[in-house]
């Protein structure tokens, strides 16, 4: 929504770290959790607009949630990885 690009926008300054999943659906009490590209959460957007917006921090991936426990782990951070590398180039952030 745009309040929360709008809050995003103003918390930049104070941001160090942000942490980076994609689930099902919203937050709610059981984190959904699915591989980046493979749920509903605006990620190129939000990579989109916490970069247009001047964040230098670092991005770091959540591998935590029911079925990603599951996945081969070295297969998981080689996959996470490489989507989050196509997510930052679809949203021309690549230097």
């Amino acid at each position: 929504s745009p309040s929360l690009l709008e809050e995003l926008e103003s918390l930049i300054p104070y941001l160090a770290v942000v942490h980076v999943s994609d689930a099902s659906e919203s937050p709610a009490a059981e984190q959904r959790r699915r591989r980046i590209g493979d749920g509903h959460l605006p990620l190129a957007l939000l990579v989109n607009t916490l970069h247009a917006k001047g964040f230098d921090g670092e991005f770091e991936l959540e591998l935590m949630g029911e079925d990603l426990e599951v996945a081969d782990y070295f297969e998981l951070i080689k996959g996470e990885r490489n989507a989050f590398q196509n997510l930052w180039h679809q949203v021309g952030a690549a230097t």
